[in-house]
């Protein structure tokens, strides 16, 4: 899968409420392909990706948007099925098979520590959504792992003073978009979850 895997906000809830990965773990999971995909809407351009999470013993199945690539919603394997048709067992082996280890999805595996975090915000103007990159910031400032800084209490003092610099309206901002590498792997939280 080559589309970037920001999710929306009822994606991340749904993610929470039924999966004990993170939002991050399942970015990178995604961007890794180590999902099958399993069938696809053509009249709302939506692809089924299927993925095993070793830590829940279970299968999921994520719902993300062709074009764009926002992860639209997660599911539980026995939840799609209700709803679309069964998956075959085949699909469920490679799944399986994709996956080597609980540790592949620690954390993000970088090369050598990043020199910058990418930061950008997307923005609701009018209906009209939009990304703006709003900075760049020092790993060594975030206090803690950069892969999980959107968790932090440091984070949003930091996202409010770059989004003055940049004359960005609070109110407009949806979402926090961090990136470990200038083209990397999205990490994405909604604005108003930060802490």
């Amino acid at each position: 899968m080559s589309k970037e895997s920001i999710f929306t906000h009822h994606a991340g809830y749904r993610t929470k409420q039924r999966c004990t990965l993170t939002q991050a773990q399942i970015t990178q999971l995604l961007g890794f392909n180590l999902a099958v995909k399993i069938g696809e809407s053509i009249g709302t351009l939506r692809e089924y990706w299927l993925f095993y999470s070793p830590s829940d013993d279970a299968y999921f199945v994520v719902v993300q948007d062709k074009l764009g690539g926002a992860v639209i919603t997660l599911s539980p394997l026995a939840y799609h099925e209700q709803r679309h048709d069964k998956v075959f067992q085949h699909h469920l082996d490679a799944a399986k098979a994709l996956l080597p280890t609980v540790d592949t999805l620690t954390h993000f595996k970088l090369p050598t520590e990043p020199a910058k975090l990418h930061l950008s915000v997307t923005l609701d103007l009018d209906g009209q959504h939009k990304v703006k990159n709003i900075g760049t910031l020092n790993p060594r400032d975030c206090g803690c792992d950069p892969a999980l800084w959107l968790e932090s209490t440091t984070c949003k003092p930091i996202i409010l003073k770059l989004l003055k610099e940049k004359a960005i309206d609070v109110n407009t901002v949806k979402g926090v978009v961090l990136r470990l590498v200038r083209n990397g792997d999205p990490i994405f939280k909604p604005f108003n979850e930060l802490r």
